[in-house]
């Protein structure tokens, strides 16, 4: 049984991320005078919660760089935790080859992966080597309207990222 006063929290976090995360807080009042009720709040911790999910995918990145010597396997491990934070269909790392300046798909997860693996973009190409030029993050909010997307270059068979962000 609840004292008069006490607080019993509450929490539906969905998971699906287009829904709000609310937390509800139920308070039982007994005041000396007048009437017994509840008191009902509603806070939404949507952000919090997306913070929390950036923080924990910053931490699952740290013990993967500690847990093994293999680099590549590093790469795709943290490729697939930051597009699990990211709510991503697919992600992917381009790595420059010095030799040629061409970027290379070096890691690739989601649903074209083994057909990007290894491509090569020439110099400038494409939104991802856009990026390397100014050398400054880029948010494409839909692909097939931006003159630096490269189909060709990133299309294996019949799949276009709708969204794409690049990071030099």
């Amino acid at each position: 049984m609840t004292s008069p006063n006490e607080s019993t929290k509450l929490s539906h976090l969905p998971e699906d991320p287009i829904l709000r995360h609310l937390r509800l807080t139920l308070t039982r009042h007994s005041p000396t005078e007048g009437f017994p009720g509840y008191l009902v709040v509603a806070q939404d911790i949507t952000q919090l919660k997306l913070r929390i999910e950036e923080l924990d995918a910053l931490n699952h990145v740290a013990s993967i760089l500690n847990s093994t010597h293999d680099l590549q396997r590093v790469l795709e491990l943290a490729i697939e935790r930051i597009g699990t934070a990211l709510h991503a269909e697919a992600a992917s790392l381009l790595l420059r080859d010095d030799a040629t300046g061409e970027l290379v798909f070096a890691v690739a997860v989601g649903p074209v992966a083994d057909r990007l693996r290894g491509r090569r973009l020439a110099p400038g190409q494409g939104i991802a080597g856009w990026v390397t030029r100014p050398r400054k993050p880029l948010l494409v909010p839909d692909v097939s309207s931006d003159p630096r997307f490269s189909a060709e270059s990133t299309r294996p068979v019949d799949s276009s990222p709708v969204q794409s962000c690049a990071f030099p």
